[in-house]
């Protein structure tokens, strides 16, 4: 968190929440404006990889009823729900303003709810599968592009 309001504060006011690129489109026009290409240079970031992305849920079914009373409490039923997380990483190479390319997970994953006497939970993790395979797909795409030992820095929209 420290390393984004630093990079905010370097590059104010072309990063502030109300003037932010909001896509990678936005991100373009932005490096194209005169004097963020420069600032960038002056705090030594050279990268900056964008993210887009979320995680939604795309069905379910099913239902689980718990009751209680004087002689105690249960749960009966199934629910089911499926959720959905794609995710994009773009990275930019801000000497050239080019994009250099980019990577992209798509994870679904179902999860239940069991009404057996107690509620039991079975929840599949899609946003965090998503999300270490992204990192994974970047580390190899970073280093395979021979850009370690350039100074990084991350910016980026989603919803989590």
């Amino acid at each position: 968190r420290l390393v984004e309001q630093q990079f905010s504060a370097a590059l104010f006011p072309w990063f502030e929440p109300s003037t932010a690129p909001a896509n990678a489109a936005g991100m373009r026009a932005l490096l194209e404006r005169p004097g963020v290409a420069e600032r960038l240079g002056q705090i030594g970031v050279r990268y900056v990889v964008w993210l887009e992305g979320s995680t939604r849920k795309t069905d379910s079914g099913g239902s689980v009823a718990c009751a209680a009373g004087p002689g105690g409490a249960g749960c009966f039923g199934v629910g089911w729900w499926e959720k959905q997380s794609g995710y994009v990483a773009s990275v930019w190479d801000l000497q050239s303003g080019a994009e250099l390319g980019s990577v992209s997970t798509d994870v679904t994953g179902t999860s239940v709810l069991i009404g057996a006497v107690a509620p039991i939970p079975i929840i599949t993790p899609v946003q965090r599968t998503a999300c270490n395979r992204l990192a994974d797909q970047l580390r190899s795409f970073l280093v395979g592009a021979d850009l370690v030992g350039g100074g990084a820095a991350a910016a980026g929209a989603g919803s989590r």
